[in-house]
This record gives structure tokens, C-alpha cells and sequence, in this order.
């Protein structure tokens, strides 16, 4: 055996799986511009959220972690447009 190594007699591994996370896109439809529309994935556990950067509505939130989620799309602060329940998975 070379120098500075030894011979391993026994291991112990303990490998879990990490949780699932899933790439995200859409697009929020409005019959107005909705650059700066706020888009949010909410449960008890997460929380992701973004803006819309182009007035096409298309998004791409990167990803998240499988489950089912409240999602809410807002055109600004004050004005609510559309919330539902989703259900994410691979």
C-alpha cells in the first residue's frame, strides 16, 4: 500500500434523496401591458415570486420545489388579477 493511506474496514452512508425541484414558465394574459405584473408560487413551506419583465407576459421563474401552490398573478400592488391553485411536479 502506498504511503498515507489507509485501508477502510467499514462505513457507514446515510444518502437521501433531496427534494424535487421543478423549472417553471408561463405567461400571464391581460388585455393591457404587464410589465412589472407580479407573479407569486406560495404554500406553508415556500415562497417564490417575480416580475414580469416584458409586456408579452412570458416568465421563467427558474425552478421550484414540487407541491401544490397558490399562485397569483398581480398587474401592480393594488390590483388583483387571478389566483389558483397548481399543482407542480416532474
Amino acid at each position: 500500500m502506498p504511503s498515507g493511506y489507509s485501508i477502510v474496514t467499514g462505513v457507514i452512508m446515510d444518502i437521501e434523496p433531496g427534494a424535487i425541484v421543478v423549472p417553471i414558465t408561463g405567461n400571464v394574459y391581460a388585455a393591457i401591458d404587464v410589465t412589472g405584473a407580479q407573479v407569486v408560487l406560495e404554500n406553508d413551506d415556500e415562497y417564490f415570486s417575480l416580475e414580469i419583465q416584458d409586456s408579452s407576459g412570458n416568465f421563467d421563474m427558474g425552478f421550484v420545489f414540487s407541491g401544490v401552490y397558490q399562485a397569483t398573478a398581480w398587474l401592480d400592488s393594488r390590483i388583483f388579477y387571478q389566483s389558483k391553485v397548481v399543482t407542480v411536479s416532474p
